[in-house]
């Protein structure tokens, strides 16, 4: 069988019950966004039958800009901002 592009291109991560997509400030770059999947945890009922409620828990969501339901565009141009950037192109070249 021969797959389809449908099979093989990226999706959106909506279909992920039960959490959400948030981000996280970077502390060097506070204009640096890290996206984080933020997933709701079920009660626990303790063994006196006791209900505990549960924090969510937050998991760095790798699913790249597809995972975000406002992304438009293409591989392309995500990775020529990335390639902008002053500090990768000194890493580039060896100065980082």
């Amino acid at each position: 069988m021969i797959a389809t592009k449908d099979s093989i291109q990226p999706h959106s991560s909506d279909a992920l019950p039960n959490s959400k997509r948030v981000y996280l400030a970077g502390q060097q770059y506070p204009d640096v966004r890290v996206p984080m999947r933020e997933i709701e945890v079920s009660p626990t009922k303790s063994f006196s039958g006791r209900i505990e409620v549960n924090e969510p828990v937050r998991v760095y969501d790798c699913s790249g800009p597809w995972g975000d339901p406002a992304f438009q565009g293409t591989l392309r141009r995500g990775a020529a901002g990335i390639a902008s950037r002053v500090d990768f192109e000194a890493w580039r070249r060896g100065g980082v």
